[in-house]
C-alpha cells in the first residue's frame, strides 16, 4: 500500500473534545426546551440550573473577598511584628554582626532586624497610659512596610539623627489622638527600672521626648501601645548597653517559613531558639486556617 493510499484509509484527526460531548449537550436542551406536555420537567431542570449557577456564582465571590481579606490582614499584622525570630546566645556574642549577615544570606529571608522591646509608662497632658518601646534601628525601618509608608518624609529623615540616636521617636496614631499630640510636641516616657551602677539599679527614670512622627499600621492595638524608638537611645535609655532583646526576619513567603526554620537555626549557631509568627500569633493563625 502507498503512502497516499494509508493516509487516505487513516481516519481523520481529532480535534479534541471540548468540555461537553455532544451527547451531553443534547440531553440538557432536551429537558431545558421541553414540548408542553414536559413543562413541569423544563421548569425544575430551569430552576435547578439557575439555582446551580447562582449558587457558584456567591461561592467564588466569597472566596475572592476572603483571599484578599486574608492577605491584607497578613501584610498588616506581619509587616509591623515580622515573620521569624531568633533568641539566644547569639544576641551577646562579640561575632553577633556576622551572625546576622549569615542569618540575613538565607534564601528566601529578606530583612534582619535587631531589636529591643521595653515596657514603660507615657505621659503626655492628662493622659497616662502603658505600652512597649521597641528600640530600632533607622536603617531597619523601611522594613516595616505600612508603618514605614505612613511616615512623613520629615520623619524618616529625622529618625535616629542625634547623639544616641536623637531625641525623636514615633507614636501610633492611635495614642497621638487620644492624647492630642502632634510631630513635635513633647512626650514623657518613663521606666520602672533604670541603668545599672557600681551602687546598684538606679530605678525609674524619666525622660522628655519629642514626638518626630506618627505612624498607622492599620491595627488601632499597636498604633495604641507600641513607640518606636533610635536602638541606641532605647539601649541607653532602658539601662540595656548594647544588648539586643531579638532578632526579627521578614521572609518572601510567610505561608511556607517552615521550611526556613532550619536554614535560619544553622546560621544562628547552635543553642539559639528560632520561632515563626505562628507561634506569636497562634489566635491569628488558628483563625487563617479556618
Amino acid at each position: 500500500m502507498t503512502d497516499a493510499a494509508t493516509a487516505a484509509a487513516a481516519p481523520p484527526a481529532s480535534k479534541g473534545s471540548g468540555p461537553f460531548s455532544s451527547w451531553e449537550i443534547g440531553l440538557a436542551l432536551r429537558y431545558l426546551r421541553a414540548k408542553r406536555k414536559q413543562g413541569g420537567v423544563a421548569l425544575i431542570a430551569m430552576i435547578s440550573f439557575i439555582g446551580i449557577m447562582l449558587a457558584v456564582a456567591v461561592l467564588i465571590s466569597v472566596m475572592s473577598i476572603m483571599a484578599g481579606f486574608r492577605g491584607t490582614l497578613m501584610d498588616r499584622i506581619l509587616s509591623f511584628n515580622g515573620h521569624m525570630y531568633v533568641q539566644g546566645p547569639v544576641l551577646y556574642a562579640p561575632d553577633r554582626d556576622a551572625a546576622l549577615k549569615l542569618i540575613g544570606d538565607v534564601p528566601g529571608v529578606v530583612s534582619v532586624t535587631p531589636l529591643t522591646e521595653s515596657p514603660a509608662m507615657f505621659r503626655a497632658g492628662n493622659l497616662a497610659t502603658g505600652g512597649m518601646v521597641r528600640g530600632v534601628r533607622p536603617q531597619d525601618l523601611a522594613s516595616m512596610k505600612f508603618v514605614f509608608e505612613s511616615l512623613s518624609p520629615e520623619a524618616r529623615e529625622q529618625f535616629g539623627k542625634g547623639e544616641y540616636g536623637g531625641d525623636h521617636i514615633l507614636i501610633g496614631k492611635t495614642l497621638a489622638e487620644e492624647a492630642g499630640l502632634r510631630e513635635g510636641d513633647p512626650i514623657s516616657l518613663y521606666t520602672p527600672t533604670g541603668a545599672d551602677s557600681a551602687f546598684g539599679n538606679l530605678g525609674g527614670l524619666e525622660k522628655t521626648y519629642i514626638v518626630g512622627g506618627i505612624y498607622t499600621s492599620g491595627a488601632a492595638d499597636y498604633d495604641r501601645a507600641f513607640i518606636f524608638m533610635p536602638l541606641e537611645q532605647a539601649q541607653l535609655f532602658f539601662g540595656k548597653d548594647g544588648v539586643w532583646d531579638i532578632i526579627e526576619m521578614k521572609v518572601v513567603e510567610p505561608d511556607k517559613v517552615e521550611s526556613l526554620l532550619t536554614p535560619v537555626q544553622h546560621a544562628a549557631g547552635a543553642g539559639n531558639a528560632v520561632t515563626d509568627w505562628r507561634n506569636r500569633q497562634a489566635a491569628i493563625w488558628g483563625a487563617l486556617q479556618v
